[in-house]
Order: C-alpha cells, then structure tokens, then sequence
C-alpha cells in the first residue's frame, strides 16, 4: 500500500511538473478573476467618477477596467451560455459609451481627433475586448433593439476614430489597430464605412503578416504577436502559418525564456515579469499550430512560475488568459528543450546570443544584444523617427544597448539586469560607453560627463565569431561607430566549468581625436570590494518597487585583472526607474587622445558566487595572462594546483595579413602571438599561436584545448596543433604560381599528451 501511495504522488508530481496549464486551469483563473472584479465593479467605478480630472492636453481617458470586465462576461457567456454574464455584459458595454460625458465639450476643441465627435474609447486597446464581448453576446437575446444600437454606435465610432488617426509599420501600434478595425468590420459588416475599415486594417497589417517586426523590445515583441494573431482570427485567413517568418518568432522567442520561465528583458521592459498572460497565450498558440511540445513546455513553464509568483495576484491579472485559453490545446504534451548556448537566432535581424548551462530554474543564462538600428524596415522607422519625439533609443522600441550583456542569472538569482522602460541611453547598459572631443574632469565623477550625451547614435553591428566546445563557448561580436570613428569588439568565453564569464573589449580608433572611452557594469549595491574587484547584488528586478526582491543568496563577482593603469570606480547613476533601489556602476575608463589605428583593450571577469565570507577567494587564482604583443594580444590565466586554464584572444585580426598579394595572404608568422604564465609550482610555460580566440587547459601531462581560426598552436616549444601545408595557386608576385602553404582551420578541439 506504501508504494502505491508513493506512486500515485510520484506520478501526480511528474503530471503537474510536464503538463502546466489546461484549457480547464486558465478558465478557472479567469472566473475567478471576473467574479472579483464584478464584485469591486461599483466601487471602482464611483472611485474613478469621483477623482477623475479632466485634461485638455491630454485628452479623453477612459479607466480600462469596465473592458476588462465586459470581455471577462462575454468570454464566459461564449464558453458557458449563462444568460447571466451576457445580462452583465450588456449592461457594462452601455455604460462604456455613457463614462465620456465626464469629459468636459469645453475641453474637447483642444484634440483636433475629437472635431468629428468624442468616441466612447480613446485606447485602441480597448476597442477590441470591446468588439469580442459584443461578438461572443450579440446572439444571446440578452440586448434590446435600442441597447443593440447604441452599442454598434459606440463601436462604430470609435473604428472611425482609430481609422483616422493611425500609426503604420510592423509594430504593435499598428496590428493593433488593424485587428480593432477588422474586429469592427467583422462586428458591423453592413456597416457603411465596413469595407473602409476593412481596407485600413489589411493597409495596417499587411507590413506585419509575412514579415519581421521593426521593434526589439521584450514588452512590445509580446504586444505585437497577440495582436497579430487575433488580426489573423479576426481576418479569417489561416495560411499565415505556412510561413517561415510566423515559425521564427516562436523560436526566438523560446530562446529566449530565462530558466524562472519567464522572458528575458532587452528594449522596453518593466522587469522579465511583465507580459506573462501574452506571452503563455503565445506559446499556446504555437503549440496547438505547429503541434510543437517545445512551445507547449515553454507556456507550462510560464504558467507554474506565475504560480509560484507570490506576487502574482490571478484575481488581479487572471482576465488576462482568456487568449491563453483560446489557443490552448490540450492534446501537445509538453517537451523540455535540449539545446543550451546558442544563436537567436541568426546574425542579420535577432543579434542576440543566450549562453545557457541547461533549463532548470538553477541554470545559468546569459544574454548578449548586439541588435543595432539595423537597415531592415528603414522607411517605417523612418517615419516614426520623424512623427514621434525618439531620441535615446533605436527607431524600434529598442535601448542604445548594440553589445550588452544582460539579464545575467544563475540559481534562481539575478547578477546583472537591464535598464527598464525609459533608461535607453547608452551609459545605462552593461557595454563600452564612447564620447569624443571632450574631456571630463578627472577630479570629479564620472558618469555625470556620460550623461551629458544622451540621444541614440547609429552604429552597425556584426556577429565575427560563435562556437560552442566541450570545455568553452565563445562569442565575438562588433560595433562599428563611423561617426565617432571606432570599432569595438566584444569577445565573451563561458567557461562552463567554472561557471564564469571572462569579457575582453577591444578598440581600434578608425578617426583620430580625444577619446574617452568606459566599460560598465550595472548594479543596485556593493557587498564587498578590494584591488580591482566588487561583489554586487541586484535587490530588486523591474521597475515596480518591491514587485521582484531578487531571489536566491548569489552575487556576482567583477574582476577588472588588467594590469595597465586605468580610471577605475564605483558611481551612483540614477535611481532605478520607480524603486528606491540605487543603480551603481562600477567601471574601467580611459581618455586620451588618439590617432587612427591606435588600439586598447577592457578585460572583465563576471564570477557568480554563493555569498559568504572571503570572496577574494575566487578572485586568487584568476590574472592577466602576459603577451608579447600587447593590446593586440590579451589573455587571462586562471591557477590552480594541478592545472592552469587560459583564455586567449588576438584582437588585431589583420595582424595576420601579408603587405603584398598572395594567397593565402595570412600566415603563422605574421599572426603568432606569445603568451606567458607559471603554474602553481612556479614553472614558466609559453604558449604561442596565431588563433583569434583559444582555451586551453594545461596540467602536467596534457592539454585540453580549443580555438578558432588557427593555423598553429604550440606550448612550451611542443607542437599540439598545426594544419597541414598545401599547394596554393597565387598572384604572381614573387614569379612563383604554385607554392606551399597553411591554410587556417575554422576552429578545432582535442586532447593531446605533454609527456
């Protein structure tokens, strides 16, 4: 009887822990969530009758709860048939149209978009709960014929507001309207002006059906696919899903979720958080579309962190899931993905990276955004840039963050964040910051001089380098700033083993002038510090004060091991959006002046650790790993008593190249660089190769190593790899047309014996 109790919880855990939400599961939350709100429905009402204050420059705005109650009704009438919540339904649906006389006519020559009339709702949001209720009630016998009419008039009037005063492009603005007016023709099709609304919402979505979304941003990625797919269910046409754009999105997107569950934070966000209704409808729906387990876990692993959430409030949010429902298919069973480092996608529109130890709640993960303004969807950019005041940010909904690292996290703890909602300048990322022909006082803070430059400049970006090995995975990735006159190359090794992270930043100035150039790293309090090392702590993730107390007892650990002199601190920047957490960045600067073809090089080291006592314990055994050929050669070494780990990267890749033409251009010789280090028993070792990155794991009998585009590699005077010499056919420079030569490999890992 023991194992059978055993059993039945055994497999009763393993069903809660793969299966997640059911269609049953979102419909109770969403009861529940309308039966509170119906219960407050009055008091609310008359709280916002009471304190409403009109505003002439700000126009109309009608509070969003009656919405959310009336599409609650409708939903449960559509699904249960109980006369009552279509009797509730109408009732409100009415009292939408009538809450506008709050707003004085005196004060409604002051928006030229109110000279045809006030419309009852102003929020194109609201427009399509609005038509849903009506839709999911208009058979149930519950409206008079008057009540009818007066409620088409509402929606009729409003569709004529949104159809004048509207914004294009693939983005959530636009969808949005688009499915509000295709909901309007759909509500009304003999309607006078429903061809014309109709016409408008295809205009409107058309950018957005078979193509990407110009905005890089956590919440409006969220915004843009519902609105997307309720456009599409509104419009009737299914084949959108044949398409390969429709599938890409549920796979950036799936990459994309932190091990918590929920999605990671880059662009516009209020903390990962937020927009978890939306984003578990959309895994529903890409789930029941592509019948894809992958889709289905990602949403059940969703809806148990919004369980689990304590301070999550279903009461609160629960109406919220009614989409989650809609598209729930309870037939996918959930699969966990297997996959860990990897791109998201690609190099030329989602320029991102995740670097991920697996996906369980502990896991670390790790995300690089080298997503730049980029030339896809130049004219709607265009035209946003020159119809809305943008300044600080991409063109995109997207921060001044082309290279940040971040949201970084390992058990269940945050290390590092991202900037939220409205700090999109440059100085509020974790990345190389740049000013020019400028400088600050070195007498005083810093930071107040990054400040001073805070509107968005263009630059390009480029993925050179990902790999993933046995040992390591690497990442390089470039900015180029034509303006300023500099390119930056950021290259990220994840040494799984250890769990950290070692960043070298590398400059070359392309323009000459005075630089300054400064590497932050974000953080809300310093715990320990001591010669070029913090320990910080997230307190809080988002912007809502209290909404996310960062979990967990980690901290991370910065260690800034190089041995050149620097500015170095720790600054206050600002107060982190709304919260009374301090934002602190701690930082490595230069200033000087510089001619083309000068180069420097940042190194960091990103070390998560359990807090305790004697954090420099993890900080012992990492410094800099000395070069012959210093900035273009940087490298760290990390001892330990049996083995000493190194991680190289060349960062003059045209070092490498011959003055005159030949083929191959490049060779050993020209690209070879030197590195040095003692074990722990103080032995001198050198390691010499022309790799542009390379790991290596050396003990007294063997080496463990990896690296990407070499031609050698030798420790201590030992070959351990070299590629194979070939002839070549070449240009005719030296009167030889065939000769030999080493080609370089792409990139290699082995174990070969010392002894």
């Amino acid at each position: 009887m023991k194992r059978l109790t055993f059993l039945l919880v055994f497999l009763t855990c393993v069903t809660f822990q793969t299966r997640g939400a059911t269609k049953s599961d979102y419909l109770n939350v969403i009861k529940a969530a309308r039966n509170n709100l119906s219960a407050q429905y009055q008091q609310k009402l008359s709280g916002w009758e009471k304190t409403y204050i009109p505003d002439a420059f700000s126009g109309y705005a009608p509070p969003s709860f009656p919405v959310q109650l009336v599409e609650g009704d409708g939903f449960l009438y559509h699904v249960t048939g109980q006369a009552m919540y279509a009797k509730e339904a109408v009732k409100v649906l009415i009292e939408i149209g009538r809450l506008r006389t709050y707003f004085p006519a005196a004060y409604r020559s002051y928006q030229k978009e109110y000279r045809y009339g006030l419309p009852p709702m102003t929020n194109f949001f609201h427009l399509i709960p609005y038509i849903r209720s009506y839709l999911w009630i208009k058979s149930s016998g519950m409206m008079t014929p008057d009540q009818k009419s007066e409620i088409e008039k509402n929606i009729a009037q409003t569709a004529d507001y949104v159809f004048r005063f509207h914004e294009w492009g693939p983005m959530n603005r636009s969808i949005l309207r688009a499915a509000a007016l295709m909901a309007a023709s759909k509500a009304l099709p003999k309607h006078p002006r429903a061809k014309l609304w109709r016409r408008k919402a295809q205009e409107l979505a058309a950018p957005s059906l078979a193509k990407w979304t110009i905005e890089d941003a956590q919440i409006y990625n969220a915004v843009w696919l519902d609105g997307l797919f309720m456009y599409i269910d509104f419009a009737g046409d299914q084949t959108i899903w044949r398409q390969p754009v429709r599938h890409y999105y549920f796979e950036y997107l799936l990459q994309l979720q932190n091990p918590l569950g929920y999605q990671a934070e880059y662009g516009d966000n209020h903390g990962f958080w937020d927009q978890t209704a939306r984003y578990m409808a959309i895994y529903e729906r890409g789930a029941k579309e592509y019948h894809d387990g992958e889709y289905k876990w990602a949403a059940a692993k969703m809806w148990r962190a919004v369980q689990n959430d304590p301070k999550n409030n279903n009461i609160q949010t629960g109406l919220s899931y009614i989409n989650a429902y809609l598209w729930c298919d309870d037939s996918v069973r959930p699969q966990e993905p297997t996959n860990k480092t990897t791109e998201v996608l690609e190099e030329l529109y989602g320029k991102k990276v995740v670097f991920r130890s697996g996906w369980d709640p502990d896991a670390t993960f790790l995300l690089l955004n080298y997503r730049n303004g980029n030339e896809y969807g130049k004219v709607p950019k265009d035209y946003l840039v020159n119809t809305i005041p943008i300044e600080t940010e991409k063109p995109d909904h997207g921060h001044s963050d082309e290279n940040n690292i971040g949201p970084f996290m390992t058990h269940k703890t945050v290390l590092l964040s991202v900037p939220s909602y409205f700090k999109r300048a440059d100085f509020y990322q974790n990345k190389i910051v740049a000013r020019k022909n400028e400088m600050p006082d070195t007498t005083y803070r810093l930071l107040p001089f990054l400040r001073r430059q805070e509107t968005y400049r263009m630059v390009t970006s480029q993925k050179l380098h990902f790999y993933t090995f046995k040992h390591a995975d690497v990442t390089r990735t470039r900015v180029t700033d034509s303006n300023l006159g500099y390119v930056w190359d950021r290259v990220i090794t994840y040494l799984k083993d250890l769990n950290s992270f070692v960043v070298f930043d590398g400059i070359k100035i392309t323009k000459p002038g005075l630089f300054t150039f400064a590497n932050l790293w974000h953080t809300q309090k310093i715990l320990n510090s001591g010669k070029h090392w913090y320990e910080s702590r997230f307190l809080n993730v988002g912007d809502i004060p209290g909404r996310w107390p960062n979990p967990g007892k980690w901290t991370l650990l910065t260690y800034f091991p190089e041995p050149d002199r620097k500015r170095e601190g720790v600054e206050f920047v600002y107060n982190w959006s709304f919260a009374k957490d301090l934002d602190f960045a701690m930082y490595r600067a230069v200033t000087d002046s510089m001619k083309a073809g000068d180069r420097l090089c940042f190194t960091t080291v990103l070390i998560p650790f359990k807090h305790g006592p004697h954090p420099e314990v993890k900080i012992k055994p990492i410094s800099y790993l000395k070069s012959d050929n210093y900035p273009n050669g940087v490298g760290v070494k990390i001892v330990f008593p049996k083995k000493t780990i190194l991680v190289t990267a060349r960062m003059n890749l045209e070092m490498e190249y011959l003055p005159y033409q030949t083929r191959p251009r490049y060779t050993y010789k020209r690209g070879r660089i030197g590195y040095f280090w003692k074990d722990a028993a103080h032995r001198s070792h050198r390691m010499d190769t022309d790799a542009r990155w390379a790991y290596a794991e050396v003990s007294n009998d063997k080496i463990n190593f990896a690296f990407v585009e070499a031609t050698k590699l030798l420790v201590d005077q030992k070959e351990i790899f070299s590629s194979f010499e070939n002839s070549f056919y070449t240009f005719v420079s030296d009167g030889k047309l065939i000769h030999p030569a080493r080609e370089k490999w792409e990139c290699w890992e082995d174990t070969v014996k010392l002894k």
